[in-house]
C-alpha cells in the first residue's frame, strides 16, 4: 500500500483544498494507522485491525474487486459511527485524516498493487511483494526528496505530536486498541530518520513504478478521496481492476 510520503502529499493537498481547521493533527492522523509498525509485537493482524480489515483478511491480500468492496462498505459504516462522537474540530480533523489514509490504501490497491500483482502472477506472491516493497520504498524516498514542502510537512507532524489532547483523541476513537501515542511518536522519529538518511532516489530503472504513473496515481487517489471522505457516497461503489 502507499508509503508515508504518498499519504502525506495527498493529505497536505486535501487539507489545503478543504481548509482543514487543525491541519497539523490532520497530517499526523494520516500516518497514524501505520503506527502499529512501532509495536514490538507487530504482526499482520494488528495492522489489519488499525485499517479495519477483518481478522481473516491478511494484510496485502485484499486487492480484488469483491474484498475491496466489502472493505469500503465496512469503512463507511465505521466512519459514520465515529462521526457521531466527534466533540470538536480537533477530533474531526484527526478522524478525517485517519480515514483518508485507509481510503488511499484502498485506491492504491485498485490502481497499483492489484494490477501489478495480477500482471506479475500469483504463483510467487512472496517474490512479487519483495520487488513491490523495494520499488515503493524507492518511490517514497523520491517523493520526499523532490517535495518542496517536505520540511514544512514534517514540522507540522512533530508539532501535532506535542498536542496536549492527542492521547485523549486517540483513546476517544478507540484507535489505542491497535497502537499507543508512544508507538505513533516512535514511528515518526524512525520515519524521518529514514527519509534523511536515504541515498538519492530514482524511479528510472523500476519495473512497476515510473514518475508519470506516480503522478497519475496520486492525482487519481486524491480526486477519489476528495469526492468520498465527507459522506462516503456510492454504497455500491466498485473497485474494478482496470
Amino acid at each position: 500500500m502507499p508509503y508515508a510520503m504518498t499519504h502525506l502529499i495527498i493529505a497536505d493537498r486535501f487539507a489545503e483544498k478543504r481548509n482543514i481547521p487543525e491541519r497539523e493533527l490532520f497530517l499526523l492522523a494520516n500516518v497514524a494507522p501505520d503506527a502499529v509498525h512501532a509495536r514490538r509485537d507487530y504482526r499482520g493482524e494488528i495492522k489489519a485491525g488499525s485499517h479495519y480489515l477483518q481478522p481473516e483478511e491478511t494484510w496485502g491480500e485484499v486487492y480484488e474487486e469483491v474484498p475491496m468492496n466489502i472493505w469500503y462498505a465496512r469503512l463507511k459504516s465505521i466512519y459514520t459511527e465515529k462521526q457521531k462522537i466527534v466533540r470538536n474540530e480537533k477530533d474531526d480533523s484527526f478522524l478525517k485524516g485517519y480515514f483518508l489514509h485507509i481510503l488511499a490504501d484502498i485506491f492504491n490497491g485498485q490502481l497499483l498493487y492489484g494490477p501489478n500483482l495480477i500482471k506479475y502472477g500469483t504463483d510467487d506472491v512472496t517474490g512479487f511483494r519483495r520487488v513491490y516493497r523495494s520499488e515503493c520504498l524507492e518511490q517514497d524516498f523520491y517523493l520526499y526528496q523532490t517535495c518542496p514542502k517536505n520540511r514544512e510537512i514534517m514540522e507540522s507532524i512533530f508539532c501535532a505530536l506535542d498536542e496536549p489532547d492527542l492521547g485523549d483523541i486517540i483513546h476517544h476513537f478507540g484507535f489505542d486498541e491497535n497502537f499507543s501515542l508512544h508507538n505513533l511518536k516512535d514511528k515518526m522519529v524512525v520515519q524521518v530518520q529514514d527519509f534523511r538518511s536515504a541515498p538519492r532516489a530514482s524511479l528510472d530503472d523500476l519495473e512497476m513504478i515510473t514518475e508519470e504513473s506516480t503522478k497519475r496515481i496520486i492525482e487519481h487517489m486524491f480526486t477519489e478521496c476528495d469526492r468520498m471522505l465527507y459522506d462516503f457516497p456510492d454504497p455500491e461503489r466498485t473497485f474494478r481492476m482496470d
